[in-house]
């Protein structure tokens, strides 16, 4: 499911070119559920369960935040939050964090190998093939090899809600004034079309998409950042 040949270089990994193009760049909704399939059958392979990864989740989700969101302090000090974001009032981030019920969020879990970083700017598909190859992966899950696949069924949510592609392109609009914000979001064609088919997914397969939808801001808050 990754490309082969792959050797470090220096902080980089380099490996053989994956034929094809981004996920972003052909986005179907036929593509997006054959994409869902090939990540069940290939890429996420079950994992055993045997030791504590209620710890690796503790370090993972709730302590990796918190360290991020500190990270993000320090780099921008002199940035204040604002009450108002499109018209709507907000809390503060630490409000909006202390009302996650972690302990509910960190034992619901469900363990298997997970790409880490996985939307649609690290997913290549080459039609001629019909073959998938994910790059850009994530090395390691709180030092693990294996991960919690929820992780990378938010991670898919959050690339329908913020097109990363666009983003890349400049097309996220953000302007602040006092407290207030207003932002423009680009997302990808038809979002919700897309959200209803993962969350189709979640479903049949037992899992909870509330989990999913929380972990979104979790994933954005840890990006900030970086």
């Amino acid at each position: 499911c990754m490309p082969t040949n792959m050797k470090a270089a220096g902080n980089f990994l380099i490996h053989d070119w994956a034929d094809g193009d981004i996920m972003y760049n052909q986005l179907t909704p036929e593509l997006f559920k054959k994409m869902l399939s090939w990540c069940e059958r290939v890429l996420w392979a079950p994992a055993d369960d045997s030791y504590n990864n209620l710890y690796v989740c503790q370090k993972f989700y709730h302590d990796k935040t918190m360290e991020r969101v500190n990270q993000f302090r320090i780099k921008y000090a002199d940035w204040s939050e604002c009450c108002v974001v499109n018209r709507r009032e907000v809390d503060s981030i630490d409000q909006y964090l202390s009302r996650i019920d972690w302990t509910a969020l960190l034992e619901t879990r469900q363990w298997a190998f997970v790409h880490g970083d996985l939307h649609f700017d690290n997913t290549i598909y080459d039609p001629t093939t019909d073959k998938f190859t994910a790059i850009d992966w994530r090395t390691d899950f709180a030092g693990e090899t294996y991960g919690d696949l929820y992780y990378d069924l938010a991670k898919m949510l959050g690339g329908i809600w913020l097109n990363y592609r666009r983003v890349k392109n400049g097309d996220l609009e953000y302007t602040e004034k006092s407290d207030y914000a207003t932002l423009v979001i680009p997302s990808v064609d038809n979002p919700q079309v897309y959200e209803d088919l993962l969350r189709s997914w979640v479903e049949r397969h037992g899992l909870s998409w509330y989990k999913v939808k929380l972990l979104v801001p979790i994933i954005y808050l840890n990006m900030a950042p970086l």
